[in-house]
């Protein structure tokens, strides 16, 4: 079951960063906590464990659809090397899967200074030129938050061949470089298929090489 809709929020929307249980929809209950290295939401008052929660923080950019569904906005980075393999992690947060430095965007930022932010945040590389490569909304893309899409602002960033990566505990584990062919939905997150789907973001890493 979702709980990515208006009706699971008060009609009062909070004035700063408030988390709910994504089962019960308390505030103020749940405890975080690791199982095997993922990041988990205990709730005191209904006893579940989830790995999402849901999220209403004015700091970030998120709005609700025509169809009151909750969209998150948010901004991120391929890095890629010369011979088009890509850095990736494995996320700690849900989705557990593979994926690019990526976080959500702040109210008057700039999309693209908010990609870099989160690149050097998250993997320690701050990149020296980013180019745009995707922006629209992708749907199943569904964040620990709550959210269950996204409104994306992407970009793709060329990496010396000998950075290395210094990954941040609350983020991501377990880094590597991946071609195109290894990577599905058993084990890279959706936006990140949606984004290697695209044409033009398929052009463009086919003539880095």
């Amino acid at each position: 079951m979702t709980f990515s809709v208006r009706s699971d929020f008060p009609a009062t929307l909070p004035a700063t960063h408030t988390e709910y249980c994504f089962s019960c929809h308390q505030t103020g209950t749940l405890t975080a906590h690791r199982i095997d290295g993922k990041k988990m939401y205990t709730c005191s008052a209904c006893g579940t464990t989830n790995q999402r929660l849901l999220i209403y923080d004015p700091a970030m950019v998120s709005y609700f659809d025509t169809q009151d569904r909750l969209v998150h906005e948010g901004c991120g980075v391929i890095p890629v090397r010369s011979d088009g393999k890509l850095l990736l992690f494995q996320r700690v947060k849900y989705p557990f899967l593979l994926t690019i430095p990526a976080g959500h965007l702040e109210p008057n930022e700039d999309p693209m200074v908010c990609a870099a932010r989160e690149m050097t945040e998250e993997i320690g590389i701050t990149p020296i030129a980013l180019e745009q490569i995707f922006t629209g909304p992708i749907e199943g893309d569904s964040c620990m938050g709550g959210a269950d899409i996204h409104f994306w602002h992407a970009y793709i960033a060329v990496l010396d061949t000998t950075v290395t990566p210094h990954l941040t505990g609350d983020e991501g584990r377990e880094w590597g470089w991946y071609g195109l062919d290894e990577l599905n939905e058993t084990n890279a997150v959706q936006p990140l298929l949606h984004m290697l789907a695209d044409e033009t973001v398929r052009e463009k890493l086919a003539n880095l090489h």
